[in-house]
């Protein structure tokens, strides 16, 4: 208004900003306006209009989906948070849904859902424009048909007619996720687990003895410590699951699955025994080498030999050494990552052949300190090999079948301990004396090279003959250093109506 003729306030609501008296209600605000404006010198009777703005707006219209309609209703519930927040400010919104009805989220102007767990709370930062968003609601008929669940990638049928069924081995972890999905925010509730298996509905970190493990939310992990139970008649009983997914509009539905738990099978249980090579240098191929994420201290470990001597559980648990030049390694595992099943048949792995198992040995200093995994593939066959492959490490061991209850009844019998002379007998300072044992250990100890060296290992069969590996570890002590000694021997033994009468070794090229 003119100079001394009244004033413009601004309401309560509101505040000013660098805005500009208009003659024009079209007119755009000039660009140095203040929001105190002097004007003089005017001839003529003019209306003057005062331009505000706020800051900007966020609200949240409650719709009822019915199908691909929407719409408004406020009968269907409430949200508060709605109004008009400087940019920059926490903005959080909560929806109440009325009875007889479930909050379903809420989305933006485009119809794109924000929050993908539905959730009833809805945070996010003030942006400097408008929010217009729409808080949407279903009846809870239409969340309870929207139920839907996955495991593992596989969505299960609700209906009470089908019970679909899933198999796994004892001691072979299982790594379950579970997907539920409505209309509404859900939870899973998991019942029926056989012994070694647990369900966790959030993140969390599983710590063993040597080992830590992520687990994600709504995952089955560990493995299972007892095969199914079997009646007299070969009936196998198995453990029934049971998932109970609930909605936020209080709608439940339940899925059920039959998990059959199968033995290890003879040839991946037992005792093995066998060599560690040298390990391969490069880079870029996954061997060993700089730059590709090995430690120290595993680089320094491919430089070794030794054996390697483990046990497999029925249970899958591994156990073991690892005898070496630079000292005593322990093969540790724990049941939930210790063994997993890689077959075709199974959905939640793939990708190998029916009867492969994947076992996942540790190695561990004596400090405690872990040095690497590796991952050892059981294949089925009739002397039961193993393979360990790992940029550092690499070995080959095989099963003693005289400790293997189904073979143990087909090996050579050593009805006594049989001696045999290995190297020079006019040399008494290279000349060792083996004694082969009933059980298939055998027995070292004499002179190489001056140095007394002594030890056991176990008679093998690779499918090609029958080995012996002989290790030595070194003697830093003695003067001057020793260093290890280890070698391969075929060894050839003469039976008699499966009786071994004599024996003969021939040590084998590198």
């Amino acid at each position: 208004v003119p100079e001394g003729r009244g004033s413009m306030t601004v309401p309560g609501d509101y505040m000013a900003t660098t805005t500009s008296l208009v003659i024009d209600r079209t007119a755009k605000p000039a660009k140095d306006s203040k929001t105190s404006t002097t004007i003089s010198n005017l001839t003529e009777s003019a209306t003057f209009y005062a331009v505000f703005t706020g800051d900007p707006l966020v609200s949240a219209i409650p719709v009822l989906v019915d199908g691909d309609v929407g719409l408004v209703s406020n009968e269907v519930g409430k949200v508060t948070g709605a109004g008009r927040y400087a940019p920059g400010k926490k903005v959080t919104l909560k929806a109440t849904a009325n009875k007889g009805f479930a909050f379903s989220g809420f989305f933006d102007a485009e119809g794109n859902l924000l929050d993908e767990t539905r959730s009833a709370s809805y945070s996010f930062e003030m942006p400097s424009n408008d929010v217009p968003l729409t808080a949407r609601f279903v009846t809870v008929d239409e969340d309870q048909a929207s139920i839907k669940l996955s495991v593992a990638g596989e969505e299960l049928s609700s209906a009470p007619a089908f019970t679909p069924a899933r198999t796994n081995f004892c001691g072979v972890a299982m790594n379950w996720q579970l997907a539920a999905e409505a209309l509404s925010a859900t939870t899973i509730k998991v019942a029926g687990l056989p012994a070694g298996l647990k369900f966790t509905a959030k993140d969390i970190l599983k710590k063993g003895s040597k080992t830590e493990v992520e687990i994600p939310a709504n995952t089955i992990y560990g493995a299972p410590t007892a095969a199914s139970k079997t009646d007299k008649n070969g009936n196998v009983t198995p453990s029934k699951v049971v998932f109970t997914v609930k909605t936020a509009g209080k709608s439940t539905q339940t899925f059920t699955i039959n998990l059959y738990i199968e033995a290890l099978p003879a040839w991946a249980v037992g005792t093995f025994d066998g060599v560690m090579g040298n390990g391969e240098r490069g880079t870029g191929n996954g061997e060993l080498g700089t730059g590709n994420g090995e430690s120290a201290a595993a680089e320094a470990m491919a430089d070794k030999q030794g054996t390697v001597v483990l046990t497999v559980a029925a249970n899958g648990k591994i156990s073991g050494k690892l005898l070496r030049d630079d000292g005593t390694w322990t093969l540790a595992a724990s049941a939930f990552d210790s063994v997993r099943r890689v077959a075709d048949n199974a959905p939640y792995q793939g990708g190998a052949t029916d009867e492969a198992i994947a076992f996942v040995a540790t190695v561990i200093g004596k400090s405690g300190k872990l040095l690497e995994t590796n991952e050892v593939t059981v294949a089925a066959s009739g002397v039961s090999g193993l393979t360990a492959s790992a940029p550092s490490l690499s070995w080959t061991a095989y099963q003693n079948l005289w400790k293997r209850a189904d073979t143990k009844a087909a090996q050579p019998v050593f009805k006594s301990n049989i001696p045999y002379e290995l190297g020079d007998p006019s040399d008494a300072n290279n000349m060792l004396t083996l004694t082969f044992k009933k059980d298939g250990v055998v027995a070292f100890a004499g002179k190489v090279e001056g140095v007394s060296v002594s030890g056991s290992s176990q008679l093998v069969n690779d499918g090609e003959g029958w080995k012996v590996t002989l290790y030595a570890p070194p003697k830093p002590t003695a003067k001057p250093p020793v260093e290890s000694w280890c070698k391969t021997f075929a060894v050839t033994l003469t039976i008699e109506a499966n009786i071994v009468t004599d024996v003969t070794a021939e040590e084998m090229s590198d």
